[in-house]
């Protein structure tokens, strides 16, 4: 949030957004980013508290590591159950993952004790992935990182507390050791919310955080391909976003294809006709008259399973939008019910689309239904992922990561304090999300979805204001300008908050004419 111009830090806004990690946006690349966290203590220092060992010798550093340095560590076993642990807290959607070398021992398992979930990694090959066991409700992966190195990660919707564990593995079991005083490599072990892992984040006796995006950061956003800036009211995602948790004629993997770095799409095939291939158990009751604005990325399959529709719903309401990915186009769902009114789609890098769909309810559910040609091919194909449900809002904001439960992002500040001229100009440049009226000193401008630049001219006898070219307001009355201290970007003391992108943002201490201001603005 620094200024251009003064550059000497007196034009810097002061940003916050609390401290919460629920904030996500649009990179450069086209992606979605959000901020993460290592949920681990001491996450490369196996010797020390609150690491402990069941069955192996205290772990000795100093070794080659994936990465060039001495910071890995040896992992011996002292009995048939050999394994280094420590308690977490989480549950909902979480991974631990941790680089690790083939020893003596040709195996690495990785488990959550409180829901009696582990899989068994083999360091023999070069595979990418080879888990030997996996129980249900796990997802794995492994990369291999050069030198016999691999990362090996385990996720899993936790319902409890408990134990993570690296276990040291001469077998493919978890209590399979007969030869002691041998083991196998280890270094930097991670635990972090969501559905893959995470770039690694060093930690000591306290969590760390990325700063991809952590809190009390300003977000710039690229939706609309070009840099803007997120200055956003709190809101709420009421389902839980990461794992669809019905299925009703489907079956699903998690994808590799990704939306944003460690962000993998679900992969179902819908193997029964007419049937939702996934929905969202909604976390609130809905009432009658609420108004809901549902959101879900997803992308088609091509080839003979592949699929070209998609509709989003309230369960038993039957208004259901249906997006056709072939014509690029949406239109009624065959059953005969009505199209809302109030949908649009956006485009992602990789085939990905944001489907956006703003409805009333006319009935009393908790279920909002996901359906991927519903009406039309058996066995169809689809990757889907991060839905969201806002409650009683008029537009879709960015979007909030859930973990098993809702989950609220905070409202985002911007504030600047200086002594602002009595007699200036003011010029924004915004992406408005949807049209609305904006009001400048009891002068308004009503702008349009997309792109509205906007500068007012003010005097303590004068207000003219230029949108998109052209005067739009001139008034001549009494304004108390005498005392402006203070610059709220955004929004109105913290309330009032924008839900539109700010592309740009500048401030003249002259009042100009009518020729500059429509020169600045179109």
């Amino acid at each position: 949030m620094g200024s251009l111009k003064p550059d000497d830090g007196s034009g810097d806004f002061t940003f916050s957004r609390g401290s919460d990690l629920s904030a996500t946006r649009v990179n450069e690349d086209g992606y979605i980013e959000k901020g993460y966290e290592n949920l681990l203590l001491q996450s490369n220092s196996f010797d020390l508290s609150p690491w402990t060992t069941i069955g192996v010798d205290v772990p000795i550093g100093g070794q080659s590591g994936y990465d060039g340095t001495n910071d890995a560590w040896k992992i011996n076993a002292t009995t048939n159950i050999s394994n280094i642990r420590q308690t977490r807290s989480q549950t909902g959607v979480i991974t631990l993952s941790v680089y690790a070398k083939k020893g003596e021992y040709d195996y690495v398992g990785l488990y959550f004790s409180g829901d009696g979930v582990g899989v068994i990694f083999s360091l023999i090959d070069g595979g990418v992935e080879n888990p030997i066991v996996a129980y249900p409700d796990v997802y794995t992966n492994g990369e291999s990182v050069g030198n016999g190195w691999f990362r090996f990660s385990i996720t899993h919707n936790s319902s409890s507390t408990g134990i993570a564990g690296i276990y040291a593995c001469e077998t493919t079991s978890y209590s399979g050791n007969t030869t002691f005083g041998e083991g196998i490599y280890i270094q930097d072990a991670m635990l972090n919310q969501g559905l893959s892992a995470y770039p690694y984040i060093e930690t000591t006796t306290t969590t760390a955080k990325a700063a991809t995006i952590s809190e009390d950061q300003p977000r710039i956003d690229y939706t609309s391909g070009n840099g803007a800036l997120l200055i956003e009211p709190s809101r709420t995602n009421f389902v839980p976003s990461l794992l669809f948790n019905t299925f009703n004629g489907a079956s699903y993997t998690v994808s590799t294809t990704k939306i944003g770095e460690g962000m993998p799409l679900q992969h179902f095939t819908k193997n029964s006709l007419a049937q939702y291939a996934g929905h969202i158990l909604n976390g609130a009751n809905v009432s009658v008259g609420d108004v809901w604005t549902f959101s879900c990325f997803f992308k088609p399959i091509s080839g003979s399973n592949g699929f070209n529709k998609v509709s989003m719903e309230f369960y038993g309401q039957g208004s259901s939008i249906v997006y056709d990915y072939s014509t690029e186009g949406f239109f009624a769902n065959p059953n005969g019910t009505p199209l809302p009114s109030n949908i649009h789609v956006e485009t992602y890098p990789d085939g990905v689309y944001k489907i956006i769909s703003i409805q009333t309810s006319t009935v009393t559910t908790n279920r909002v239904n996901i359906y991927v040609d519903a009406y039309y091919n058996d066995n169809s194909e689809f990757l889907c992922g991060y839905a969201q449900a806002e409650k009683n809002e008029s537009s879709a904001s960015s979007y909030i990561p859930t973990y098993g439960t809702t989950a609220t992002r905070a409202k985002d500040t911007a504030t600047l304090t200086k002594n602002v001229a009595a007699t200036g100009t003011i010029f924004i440049n915004i992406n408005a999300d949807s049209a609305k009226t904006l009001t400048f000193l009891g002068g308004n401008v009503s702008v349009t979805q997309g792109v509205n630049k906007i500068a007012l001219a003010y005097s303590p006898t004068a207000l003219k204001i230029s949108h998109n070219g052209s005067i739009v307001q001139n008034i001549a009355r009494a304004f108390d300008t005498s005392s402006l201290t203070e610059i709220q970007l955004g929004h109105r003391n913290n309330f009032e908050q924008t839900t539109d992108s700010i592309n740009q943002f500048l401030t003249l201490d002259s009042f100009l004419t009518d020729t500059e201001l429509n020169e600045l603005t179109a």
